[in-house]
């Protein structure tokens, strides 16, 4: 009777004790990759082995479960508890398999993942994305340096938002990128040529995680913001294409370009080639924020002309709503 017994609670895991769970989240979970089950059968082990008062391995089994559980949902929310359990353990599984390996590497990488998916809330505010970047690149960059941990752990069973997930060094250029990049968008508005100088080596950094979508943005934008031109109104020097100057349509014409040229002034002020002239941002919106107020007044003036024409209507219904009654009642 016995071996039908053990045969059973083999089969269905009901009755197994702690080292039993254990063995079986492996052979019925992680092997066959079936990981949200493998996370399942490591905390009910977790709870046999602090009952039975043993705490190293109910705390192993419990890092496995989350660690299991991350790599089956994605939730970030197993992080935080995965690397407090983790920084009292020496050793862990390595994913997939039995083998053992020193928990730094898995912590130190679940720890830029930490900080990755805060930049995903960030993404709408330049400076605290630019301060998570730097604090992702400086922690990849002590990964990257260790000769042991520069291959990643996790990334292959959960992929990056965004950037390369081969190896802890293409991750560091990575959030060099996007720090610089986000550097060059706070001085903007300041400081275009500062700000280029960063996108310069947003740009250095792209290339070097063969990262093409950002490499070609941070070029297509460092071309926009070196572009100068003079002011077709105001006739002032602006550099930053489609930041502090745009280029307008308007009639020109090889007269207005000689004009320009006798005038010794700077012909790049206008295309002739696509219609269209040099105008500084303070010059184009005050054209615009006229013309708005403009087009109010007169939308005012046409509303009042309108509810006088439609009371004139109303009244002239009423008439004939009443004449039609008269002649109703003859």
């Amino acid at each position: 009777m016995s071996g039908f017994f053990n045969k059973a609670k083999q089969i269905t895991g009901v009755g197994l004790d702690h080292d039993e769970l254990y063995a079986r989240a492996f052979e019925k979970g992680v092997l066959l990759n079936k990981f949200g089950d493998a996370a399942d059968m490591f905390d009910k082990a977790s709870k046999k082995f602090a009952e039975n008062g043993d705490p190293a391995n109910a705390a192993r089994a419990a890092a496995n479960s989350l660690l299991y559980r991350y790599l089956a949902t994605h939730d970030v929310n197993a992080l935080v508890p995965l690397l407090q359990i983790l920084q009292g353990l020496p050793q862990i599984e390595q994913i997939g398999s039995r083998e053992l390996m020193p928990v730094a590497p898995l912590a130190a990488e679940l720890d830029c993942r930490l900080v990755e998916a805060s930049i995903v809330g960030a993404q709408n505010d330049r400076a605290r994305s630019r301060d998570l970047h730097k604090m992702a690149r400086d922690r990849f960059d002590a990964i990257r340096r260790n000769p042991l941990t520069n291959s990643l752990i996790t990334y292959s069973y959960v992929r990056a938002d965004d950037g390369p997930n081969d190896r802890a060094e293409m991750r560091f250029y990575y959030h060099d990128g996007m720090f610089n990049f986000y550097e060059a968008m706070t001085k903007k508005d300041i400081d275009p040529s500062a700000a280029s100088d960063d996108l310069v080596k947003a740009n250095g950094s792209f290339k070097l995680c063969s990262y093409q979508k950002w490499e070609l943005h941070t070029k297509k934008l460092l071309d926009e913001w070196l572009d100068s031109r003079t002011c077709w109104i105001c006739h002032r020097d602006i550099q930053g294409k489609d930041l502090h100057f745009s280029m307008c349509h308007a009639d020109v014409t090889q007269y207005t370009k000689e004009i320009l040229r006798k005038a010794r002034e700077d012909s790049e002020t206008i295309d002739i080639a696509k219609q269209q002239i040099a105008v500084c941002t303070p010059c184009g919106s005050m054209i615009t924020y006229k013309a708005e107020q403009e087009a109010d007044k007169i939308r005012r003036e046409f509303n009042t002309r309108i509810e006088e024409l439609l009371n004139v209507i109303r009244i002239l219904d009423n008439r004939v709503s009443h004449l039609e009654r008269m002649s109703h009642h003859h």
